[in-house]
């Protein structure tokens, strides 16, 4: 199963082919992360092709365009839900026609409830979790996103962090386990307390998935899968090893960021 694709058709018609029928416009509104996730599997032209007619970041200042509706496709942080609250502060002159608001993952109750409570609530059309918590860097691979999970994990600075971060790192991956539509079963080292705790996380966080939907890992045909997680201490030298690919050489060469050459 080719994961960019995987993630392309879900953005394409869970999200934006859910609200656009044919010969209708809408603006799409994105936060940071959601926006790489976009960028890493999806083309603007194929954006386009399913009725969205502008995308814009939710962080930036921007012009109201009240004759249209508004697709959000937002991270579950308290930074994008109060930009999205202000959004529609004044009804009287609100930024968009009305909101269809789709999160990358589950969103916390209190964030719920202060959605809930603001005006944005009166011109929400829907909401939905979809389940997108990782990002598609290769067909076959996938990140955290998490530059700072090294330090978090090893430093003697960071134990109070520490939880709140193998918490998030769980949710990313049984995102991606729902987003490939497997209940996979789940293996660790013995010998290591961390990957047993990030794997019991991971293992409550994809029973809650199960428990919404019992098809998922039930595909007609479908073996149980093996999700295996490793430390960096089980192998210690891949990070020291130069591959000799014309990939790696353009990021040596060109200074690429996330596959794009400026």
């Amino acid at each position: 199963m080719v994961l960019k694709s995987v993630v392309n058709q879900r953005i394409l018609n869970e999200v934006i082919g859910a609200v656009c029928k044919p010969g209708e416009w809408a603006v799409l509104v994105v936060d940071h992360h959601s926006m790489r996730i976009i960028s890493a599997c999806c083309r603007m032209q194929d954006i386009m092709d399913k009725g969205v007619t502008l995308v814009e970041a939710i962080d930036k200042r921007r012009q109201p365009l009240r004759a249209f509706d508004a697709i959000y496709l937002l991270s579950p942080v308290e930074k994008s839900v109060e930009a999205l609250i202000a959004d529609f502060k004044d009804l009287g002159s609100p930024q968009y026609k009305a909101a269809h608001v789709f999160f990358i993952e589950t969103l916390p109750e209190n964030l719920f409830a202060k959605l809930a409570k603001s005006e944005t609530a009166k011109v929400m059309k829907n909401m939905k979790e979809i389940s997108i918590a990782f990002l598609p860097c290769e067909q076959l691979a996938f990140s955290l996103d998490s530059e700072s999970a090294l330090k978090t994990f090893f430093s003697p600075s960071r134990v109070q962090g520490r939880s709140h971060k193998l918490e998030r790192m769980a949710e990313q991956i049984a995102t991606l386990c729902v987003t490939l539509g497997e209940y996979p079963s789940i293996r660790h080292r013995s010998d290591n307390a961390r990957t047993l705790e990030l794997a019991e996380m991971v293992h409550t966080r994809l029973t809650a998935h199960k428990a919404e939907d019992m098809s998922l890992g039930k595909r007609p045909g479908q073996q149980k899968s093996q999700l295996i997680i490793l430390d960096r201490g089980f192998d210690p030298i891949s990070p020291l090893l130069h591959e000799l690919t014309l990939q790696a050489m353009a990021y040596d060469l060109l200074g690429l960021k996330d596959d794009i050459f400026k």
